[in-house]
């Protein structure tokens, strides 16, 4: 028979990063959320005339932090801002070329 042969193995610990979290409400509709970690955090409250304002971070995949923040109430709905919202190119508005040719209006011949 094959002799035994001895194995181990070495699994590197992984550090505990600290990370915290929260809540609150009350009875009439407001609240307070959030947390904090290592790569993310987000907060979030809503207040008793209805508007939540909140927001969140993250670490993308190419290491770069990314923001979000938004706000929503009833007058305005929901509105956001962020680091990673795509921006619509600039528009170039030409106006006729000084070298263009002005043909008059020819009234039809009968």
């Amino acid at each position: 028979a094959p002799a035994a042969i001895p194995y181990s193995s070495y699994v590197p610990a992984i550090p505990l990063l600290p990370s915290s979290q929260y809540h609150a409400q009350d009875g009439i509709g407001q609240y307070s959320y959030g947390y904090v970690g290592p790569l993310s955090s987000k907060s979030e409250a809503k207040t008793a005339d209805g508007i939540t304002r909140g927001g969140y971070s993250y670490l993308d995949a190419r290491g770069e932090i990314q923001t979000v923040s938004y706000i929503s109430d009833p007058v305005n709905g929901f509105r956001v801002a962020a680091t990673n919202l795509p921006v619509a190119p600039e528009v170039l508005l030409k106006g006729p070329s000084a070298s263009a040719k002005i043909v008059a209006p020819v009234a039809p011949t009968i």
